[in-house]
């Protein structure tokens, strides 16, 4: 059995063109990306708080935009419900956070690292 873990999907596409309509959409007020939020804000590099975080998970997460997802991550999340955090574990997959629980955790990467670590505490246990 493969090794279990986390995909971020976030609701932008990567490339210049993808990145600029991302940030025109953002700063006009039409479309965020509650995990983008999370991770980078304003920040092309990331967040120094959200990098520190994500070495406390149980298990590693990878974070993709729309068009770089394959077909069958695609079908798990379509477009419209990015974003969103997936578990994968070999044939099982599953979303894990939605998109509204991205934003309950208010652009905050602590809050998030404590829902993921919630959620997986019933899927995978932690050593």
């Amino acid at each position: 059995m493969k090794e279990p873990y986390l995909i971020g999907v976030y609701a932008a596409d990567a490339g210049i063109k993808g990145e600029l309509s991302y940030i025109l959409r953002k700063v006009s007020g039409r479309q965020g990306c509650a995990l983008c939020d999370i991770t980078h804000g304003y920040n092309p590099l990331g967040k120094k708080e959200w990098k520190e975080a994500c070495q406390t998970l149980p298990l590693p997460l990878r974070t993709l935009h729309l068009n770089q997802g394959t077909p069958q991550l695609k079908t798990l999340i379509p477009d419209e419900q990015a974003p969103a955090i997936a578990y994968i574990c070999g044939e099982e997959s599953r979303i894990l956070v939605t998109s509204q629980e991205l934003q309950g955790c208010n652009k905050n990467p602590q809050a998030l690292l404590e829902l993921i670590k919630k959620k997986l505490s019933g899927l995978h246990p932690t050593e």
